[in-house]
């Protein structure tokens, strides 16, 4: 009956899944947020959650490994940005590591660190994504 006066909501709620088969979008979002916040990505996807190649008819998630590099309060940033952000995701493990500054280089104002994350982003199985109404 109401319909009508969620969809808006509805697609907001969509927008927060990856797409499965081409999950580019999330992979920008994590290009641009690291860019946003001076830091050296690389991101490799590990494909299909081990648990969810299972189930059918279920969320899925897609699983990445993230790897960052520059100051520890950008990294921090990047970090909460993630957390905050609009994807349905779990950040599996994280590794926060510092780095020894060259010594023929001046010293950095602020730590250098490596961070590398697990992320699982949930994804909507293989079937439409919309929303059904009965």
């Amino acid at each position: 009956k109401n319909y009508n006066l969620y969809t808006g909501q509805f697609q907001k709620i969509e927008k927060g899944f990856a797409d499965q088969e081409v999950p580019l979008n999330f992979i920008e979002y994590l290009e641009n947020l690291g860019r946003q916040n001076n830091l050296s990505v690389t991101i490799n996807s590990m494909g299909l959650g081990a648990s969810d190649k299972k189930k059918k008819d279920t969320l899925s998630t897609l699983d990445f490994q993230v790897n960052a590099r520059g100051a520890i309060s950008d990294s921090l940033r990047f970090l909460e940005q993630l957390e905050n952000g609009p994807w349905f995701l779990e950040i599996k493990l994280m590794d926060l590591e510092g780095e020894s500054p060259d010594v023929d280089q001046p010293k950095p104002k602020e730590s250098i660190v490596a961070l590398s994350l697990s992320i699982s982003v949930f994804a909507y199985p293989e079937t439409s994504p919309s929303v059904v109404v009965k």
